[in-house]
């Protein structure tokens, strides 16, 4: 399937208005967004794109003056997405000690704890604020909960 991929430029950059935009274009289809320094790329089947519905979008012109909304557009040729997004998975580490990455990352010499994902879409990563923070959270609490079974609640798919 042949993809159009619309890059939205927020000037200047903010998260909260890059989060308002997706939620309203979100309504028209668009199945995939990245986030990068200068505002995201948004993802539609070819079929079903609609520069007309984008260029009627109410958000940009209630922003105040000093935000501008710019837009480019490109076709993406079909591909592997979950092959290519797998090889693109980047390993992070928490606090010096732990190392989330994929069996194919080389380990980090001296670093305590290893946790190895084999990365899926369907699957978490680790990049997701929420992973950080509780991993640092199970490392404050690493004395008291060795060697003790733990349930995680939150752990998604």
């Amino acid at each position: 399937m042949t993809y159009t991929a619309i890059n939205f430029t927020i000037t200047p950059f903010s998260e909260d208005i890059a989060d308002a935009l997706i939620a309203e274009i979100s309504e028209l289809g668009y199945d995939g967004f990245q986030y990068n320094e200068n505002g995201f790329t948004a993802y539609i089947p070819s079929s079903r794109y609609n520069e007309k519905a984008l260029d009627n979008l109410k958000l940009p012109d209630i922003l105040p003056s000093t935000y501008r909304i710019g837009k480019s557009c490109e076709q993406i040729e079909e591909r592997d997405w979950n092959k290519e997004w797998e090889e693109n998975f980047t390993p992070i580490v928490v606090n010096d000690r732990i190392q989330v990455r994929a069996g194919f990352h080389d380990p980090i010499p001296g670093i305590e704890y290893e946790i190895i994902i084999d990365p899926k879409m369907s699957f978490g990563t680790g990049h997701h604020a929420t992973t950080a923070l509780m991993l640092e959270t199970l490392l404050d609490f690493a004395p008291r909960i060795k060697n003790k079974k733990i349930l995680d609640m939150g752990c998604g798919t």
